[in-house]
């Protein structure tokens, strides 16, 4: 998992130094397999002086019942948290500023801190984890304090391990 994660900071540093080429930015993606969920916000701005949550509607509907122990995160400068949220209220694949009312109708899959450079320490013990019915909708939420004056063009992702259902206590 690490490995991905270092792929793209790679691949953030490089496309953020390639000169004046445009670059359309890319929708919010999430993948789903056995072991990890890969959720991806696709490049964003965060205006300067701004501390905001962004809030992603990926195509991801899941097709099963899933379980999840653990997340890693990684974001741009200014990054606070990555989290992947579950919604029955499915939405348009869309990308906007988070309000709190659509927060509400959402369930929690898990997060993890960016301001403490990604730690891996936000995995749930053995036989627990945090269940995603079939038929949801994932939504990325990425929060960004930019204490500089300048707008920040970003990209997130987050890494959420799978567990087989069947080990949950």
């Amino acid at each position: 998992m690490r490995g991905v994660l270092l792929l793209l900071c790679l691949a953030c540093v490089l496309v953020s130094c390639g000169g004046d080429d445009a670059v359309a930015p890319a929708p919010p993606r999430v993948t789903v397999t056995d072991s990890l969920i890969t959720a991806y916000t696709g490049t964003f701005t965060v205006a300067g002086g701004q501390d905001v949550f962004e809030c992603f509607y990926t195509d991801t509907i899941t097709d099963r019942d899933l379980a999840t122990r653990g997340a890693l995160a990684v974001q741009g400068e200014g990054g606070h948290h990555l989290a992947l949220y579950y919604t029955m209220n499915h939405q348009p694949t869309q990308h906007h500023v988070c309000d709190d009312a659509e927060m509400a109708t959402w369930n929690i899959v898990a997060v993890a801190g960016s301001e403490a450079g990604g730690g891996d320490d936000q995995t749930l013990p053995e036989g627990l984890a945090t269940r995603i019915p079939a038929g949801a909708q994932l939504v990325i939420q990425s929060h960004y304090i930019n204490a500089n004056p300048d707008a920040l063009t970003v990209v997130d992702q987050l890494d959420v391990e799978v567990v087989d259902p069947a080990t949950v206590l």
